[in-house]
């Protein structure tokens, strides 16, 4: 899946990216709203606005840019990149990349590098040597392989600027139909049809490839997202992105890319097993079982919901452990009517303390029995 530019070279990884347009920038500024699972809110990503005529590379020019890229470049510097078959997908990479970095990019529009603009749309962090930008229809992020102390982070701007000026200078085709990337011909459903916003599916992406190359498939990431190489996907249903207007289905986006980093994308619809998709509970509503929902959102940041239905009044206890089985704080322990009740955590133990990143499990008793359920907290 890894390709390197030289036995020491740079590590071609995966993980895509966002928009482009070079010294065309001239429409003006949209904005594409971020995918993370973890609330309603969303960080909200500027781009400059790029025409689709701009051209498509059809392959990444490795030896061009090996040929300008120093020794020290190769042993010191990731690079990474992808090559997509639209500008909006490219724009979406990068907002995906941008969710689950843990680093905090600047963007070039609001704080422009040394020498200007680079590439089409660009974000950086010069301070721990990381730069991501589009050119055209490829992504590239450049980062340094160790934290070292001798390594000169300003490199990263000199490597970014030698790729996207072999970029600007390679070959190009004006229609995405003549990027050799993925076919896909379908989506089948292999499960049962979700019920509610968070539940799960397994699905078949049938693909293939112009030249019979490995194929690599993900859900489009609004967390972790395991990649496949047989098609078979378990995906999981968020409003974050799969939101549409017929709230019968959902729309889920699936990445593909081959050996080449020529990536393609496909919107799969999937219906909802009832005709309506539950987005708020009526809490006056008695359910006819003692219920415990899995919380929302999942995998969460600063907070979570957690429901459960109470067919009559009873004794509830709903506490929150750790991995190990501690207990890290008491939400609710005390009598309560029948219906459906919600708490929410918000990340902290029993004292105020904020708690460290990782799976927590959510554990409901009363008189007709114990459930628990499992959560992730992503910082």
């Amino acid at each position: 899946m890894k390709k390197q530019l030289s036995s020491r070279g740079i590590l071609l990884f995966l993980f895509l990216g966002l928009f482009g347009a070079t010294n065309l920038l001239s429409q003006g500024i949209h904005i594409r709203k971020g995918v993370c699972s973890w609330g309603d809110y969303r960080r909200e990503y500027q781009f400059n606005d790029v025409p689709e005529s701009i051209g498509y590379l059809t392959r990444f020019p490795i030896e061009d840019i090996r040929s300008r890229l120093s020794n020290k470049n190769l042993k010191n510097w990731n690079i990474e990149y992808h090559i997509f078959t639209s500008i909006e997908d490219a724009e979406l990479a990068m907002v995906e990349l941008l969710d689950m970095s843990n680093l905090y990019m600047y963007n070039i529009i609001d704080s422009t590098l040394s020498q200007g603009q680079l590439g089409d749309n660009c974000w950086h962090q010069l301070s721990v040597g990381a730069i991501r930008f589009i050119k055209n229809n490829v992504l590239v992020t450049i980062t340094p392989k160790i934290s070292d102390s001798s390594i000169d982070n300003t490199d990263a701007e000199s490597i970014a600027r030698k790729i996207e000026s072999t970029i600007a200078e390679s070959e190009k085709v004006d229609k995405a139909t003549l990027i050799p990337a993925p076919e896909i011909q379908s989506v089948e459903i292999l499960s049962d049809l979700p019920r509610n916003w968070e539940d799960t599916a397994e699905v078949l992406v049938n693909a293939s490839d112009p030249n019979s190359r490995q194929l690599h498939f993900r859900e489009y990431a609004t967390g972790f997202a395991i990649v496949s190489e047989t098609g078979q996907l378990t995906v999981s249903f968020n409003k974050n992105t799969d939101l549409t207007d017929d709230t019968s289905k959902a729309k889920v986006k699936i990445w593909i890319w081959n050996e080449d980093f020529l990536t393609s994308s496909v919107l799969a619809e999937i219906p909802f097993s009832t005709s309506s998709v539950i987005n708020n509970h009526e809490l006056l509503t008695i359910p006819e079982t003692f219920t415990l929902e899995q919380n929302y959102p999942n995998p969460f940041n600063a907070s979570t919901v957690i429901r459960y239905g109470l067919p009559e009044p009873a004794l509830v206890s709903l506490k929150i452990y750790n991995i190990a089985g501690r207990e890290i704080i008491t939400l609710t322990k005390d009598n309560q009517s029948a219906g459906v009740h919600q708490y929410t955590w918000n990340g902290k133990n029993s004292k105020g303390v904020p708690v460290s990143s990782g799976v927590y499990y959510y554990r409901l008793e009363t008189d007709s029995g114990i459930r628990a359920k499992r959560m992730m907290l992503l910082k």
